[in-house]
């Protein structure tokens, strides 16, 4: 059985108490357990994409019946912006540089796991049915240890979309044969680019697309010339954006008609990321993004026991770890980083992310961001440093903030303004004791020619 040294235990958990959950609340959520459980992941999936953040109505009609009986996190934030960094910070409950996973390249570090292995020992059937990311299922203890039944599935000669629908099939069947505790974790692709939904969902006859490697040149043009991309094509990204959305809507609803008769399973829906789809900057994916549109996630989570309600206060999707273990009542191997979402503690006022040394805090009020030089960085880092040398963004400026707008929107400070804003210079302070906090442990894996492969056709390198 791998263990976890005391030395590389999370070094921040008292930095927490700043904020609350609605009074009583707390109490209510500690009593939710459940026999089983389902971690219903969507890579790329952005929050305000969904009707119960913002989206119109009817964007997502089974989410938001879901929610309507669950209890929705308004403002859950990811801590990394890369799909095996944000996963390892969600199943170890540990921020990057805590567990060893800072991007796509890496793999935890020696002595830590994550919560799989030790549910596992508690009697739970585990199953992991990945859509997209096989290479990382094979290759990354993350998506293999501690899962008793794996499942992937990626084919470059179909449409991405069907990997899902094959993916979310097994995933059904093995829910289906299970008569004891379990824990089901779907992990499904849409609406990562290549942007090509379902033909039931676009009309190619009257709006043609190019295939997947096209479209991805096409988007990546933009962002080479540091360029606006143009309304028109920017509205069709969208309006293809919003048609997979619409397909993560049906397979989630495939998932609750699957456990409709389980009164005993949680349901989490969830996502790693989200996608900035050119709304503050020249960028269509996400990867060295840290923007609202990448950063803020859907987070829900329906229970036996569990109130239905919207928590405002910013929380974190490493929380879940913690949250996920107490629905099952299933004890901790090792202190997590952060509490239970249904803790009284949960929120804490602030959320914060990275990527490798670019760090980002989030207040419902302002982001700030820093670069810490003495934190080591993604090791994918160099393939990107020449681009955003001659590219230069906000958040991977050595220092920068913005204020929260009314709409939701970012205003950035100059140079002179966070100079003079003391609250940006107050949160800027924080950051860096969170920095200071972290016990930093080296990642390790090498990125072999099989997984470099997978990470290039999903346009990571």
């Amino acid at each position: 059985m791998r263990t976890t040294s005391p030395l590389l235990i999370c070094a921040v958990l008292a930095s927490c108490g700043d904020g609350a959950s609605p009074a009583g609340s707390s109490l209510e959520r500690a009593d939710a357990r459940a026999e089983s459980l389902v971690l219903f992941v969507v890579d790329t999936l952005r929050a305000d994409a969904l009707t119960p953040y913002g989206a119109a109505p009817g964007s997502s009609p089974a989410i938001d019946a879901f929610a309507e009986d669950a209890l929705v996190f308004e403002a859950a934030y990811t801590q990394a912006t890369h799909t095996n960094a944000a996963m390892a910070s969600m199943l170890t409950g540990l921020y990057p540089h805590e567990n060893g996973v800072l991007g796509q390249s890496e793999n935890l570090a020696d002595g830590i796991d994550s919560i799989a292995p030790g549910l596992v020992e508690r009697g739970f059937a585990t199953g992991a049915f990945i859509s997209g990311h096989c290479m990382m299922q094979e290759k990354r203890r993350l998506w293999s240890e501690g899962w008793t039944t794996r499942g992937c599935v990626r084919d470059d000669t179909d449409e991405q979309y069907r990997w899902d629908d094959e993916v979310l099939e097994d995933a059904l069947d093995w829910i289906d044969a299970q008569d004891g505790p379990f824990v089901a974790w779907i992990f499904l692709l849409d609406p990562h680019d290549e942007h090509l939904p379902a033909p039931e969902l676009w009309d190619y006859a009257a709006r043609p697309q190019p295939d997947g490697a096209e479209q991805r040149r096409r988007y990546h043009e933009y962002e080479r010339a540091n360029n606006p991309i143009p309304d028109d094509v920017r509205a069709e990204l969208l309006d293809l954006y919003a048609a997979e959305v619409r397909g993560v809507d049906a397979a989630f609803a495939r998932l609750l008609a699957a456990v409709e008769d389980r009164d005993d399973v949680a349901v989490v829906l969830t996502a790693d990321h989200g996608e900035e789809l050119f709304e503050t900057s020249p960028r269509a994916a996400h990867g060295r993004v840290l923007t609202e549109g990448v950063l803020h996630v859907p987070l829900i989570l329906r229970a036996p026991g569990l109130p239905p309600g919207r928590e405002p206060g910013l929380v974190e999707t490493l929380q879940l770890a913690p949250t996920i273990l107490q629905l099952l009542d299933a004890p901790a191997r090792f202190p997590f980083s952060r509490p239970s979402l249904l803790a009284s503690d949960a929120t804490r006022g602030i959320a914060i992310s990275n990527w490798g040394d670019a760090l980002t805090l989030r207040t419902p009020d302002m982001r700030v961001w820093r670069k810490v030089e003495r934190m080591r960085r993604d090791p994918m880092s160099i393939n990107y440093d020449r681009f955003d040398a001659n590219s230069p963004v906000p958040w991977l400026a050595p220092r920068a903030a913005a204020r929260v707008e009314a709409d939701g929107g970012l205003a950035y400070l100059d140079a002179g303004e966070l100079a003079g804003d003391e609250a940006a210079l107050a949160l800027e302070e924080r950051l860096e004791q969170h920095a200071l906090g972290l016990r930093a442990v080296r990642g390790n894996g090498e990125l072999d020619a099989e997984l470099r492969a997978e990470l290039e056709d999903l346009g990571y390198l």
